[in-house]
């Protein structure tokens, strides 16, 4: 006889993340919903980040690990591949979940058939160790393709944030939609699911406890590459919106996108160490001038553009 196969597969990319991921875990663990399976994708770390990943297994066996492929775009592909639940949720493993998270979620979308639920989220700041909720406030709502997607490119109430939402499995079989392995993924990622969803049920309910390091806007280890990956957003995005023939109805909600990009990049170069900031000013301002290329160009140059051409280094 077949087993059943769970409602929603859990996919938590693990690395490095042995200080919280019990706590991770846990919340994961209580649900108030319990047909689940949670993959933990494990990437060689220096901590006990394995142990505690397999003592967890041991004594819930909706648990199991699989090794990872890259960074956590690669992680999470690899959890899609061998997930077996209609509906995915994306947990970081330093993160966790109030207990009606995946209830609330899954209840919303097969109530309203919607393809994506997305719910509230809160900040937990390591450095303050305080919980603040941001300061957009998220409304009940059920959103065409067209609104939801405007919204998330204006990145206000709706966010690039892949970890706050429950997915329609099929939304990324049936369009061949991956996760692009890269920094800033969630931005790409989100706005390719946007493009090919015909509902987005938005909850006014905060589900979410998102783990950060510090209580302002900061990386703790700024590089050339993440520069490089926020710029390339731009033209990945766009590509993706020209492709689905969406482009025009919501370049106005793209630009602030652009914008953010554009005027972010000096701001990340001067989080990087001294050495690294050595030649990168110069490489800066020509990664700047990319993104208002990528913008400006013609659909057909696009789709034949090198986005790797001009990097910051």
């Amino acid at each position: 006889m077949n087993k059943k196969s769970p409602s929603v597969s859990v996919i938590i990319p693990i690395f490095n993340c042995g200080s919280f991921l019990e706590q991770c875990l846990n919340s994961v663990s209580r649900q108030t919903f319990s047909d689940f399976e949670a993959l933990l994708i494990y990437t060689p770390s220096e901590d006990k980040t394995l142990e505690i990943a397999r003592r967890f297994c041991e004594k819930d066996k909706r648990f199991s690990i699989l090794p990872g492929e890259g960074m956590a775009g690669g992680c999470r592909n690899v959890g899609i591949r061998h997930a077996k639940g209609e509906y995915l949720s994306f947990i970081d493993g330093d993160d966790s979940i109030r207990p009606q998270f995946l209830e609330k979620l899954i209840q919303a979308a097969r109530k309203t058939s919607a393809d994506i639920a997305v719910c509230g989220y809160c900040y937990f700041y390591e450095n303050k160790q305080k919980l603040k909720m941001p300061l957009m406030k998220t409304h009940t709502r059920l959103l065409t393709q067209e609104q939801a997607l405007k919204e998330l490119l204006r990145d206000h109430t709706m966010r690039f944030y892949l970890w706050n939402k429950l997915w329609k499995r099929s939304l990324f079989l049936d369009n061949e939609i991956e996760i692009p392995d890269m920094y800033y993924e969630d931005a790409v990622a989100c706005t390719r699911l946007f493009s090919a969803a015909r509902l987005v049920i938005s909850l006014r309910y905060c589900g979410y406890e998102y783990r950060r390091a510090f209580s302002r806007f900061r990386e703790a280890t700024m590089t050339g590459q993440r520069i490089n990956d926020y710029v390339n957003t731009v033209p990945l995005m766009r590509l993706t919106l020209e492709e689905r023939g969406l482009y025009a109805a919501v370049k106005p909600s793209f630009q602030p996108h652009v914008l953010h990009v554009l005027l972010s990049a000096p701001l990340l170069t001067a989080q990087a160490s001294e050495d690294l900031q050595k030649g990168m000013w110069e490489n800066t301002l020509t990664a700047m001038k990319k993104v208002v290329s990528c913008c400006m160009m013609s659909k057909k140059t696009l789709q034949s553009y090198d986005i790797q051409k001009t990097k910051v280094e």
